[in-house]
């Protein structure tokens, strides 16, 4: 999806930047979600980066049976949601193309 920006703006670098410091702190990398304040965490564990990165370290530190099915049900949710933007995405860009130079 940060890929299909360049057709809004030519230089989608500064989004991948933004996109890669998110990532380790609203994913739960650098510090875990339990220890954010309540208003955070319940925010943070509804973005698809909690999926990504915290679900699957928690389940490898602390393989809990019942924590498998969540964990693959929200991953299969954030694909299918993200993959229907991006399909979307996609077919909105294709239709406005404009191709510079020659």
């Amino acid at each position: 999806m940060i890929g299909l920006l360049a057709f809004v703006a030519e230089e989608v670098s500064v989004f991948e930047w933004i996109y890669s410091k998110l990532t380790p702190i609203l994913g739960g990398l650098l510090v875990p979600l339990d220890f954010f304040p309540t208003w955070l965490r319940d925010m943070a564990a509804d973005l698809p980066l909690a999926y990504i990165v915290y679900g699957s370290a928690r389940a490898f530190v602390d393989p809990e049976p019942g924590r498998f099915l969540p964990l693959f049900a929200g991953q299969a949710w954030w694909l299918a949601v993200l993959g229907g933007l991006l399909w979307l995405g996609y077919r909105r860009s294709v239709a406005h193309l404009n191709i510079n130079g020659g």
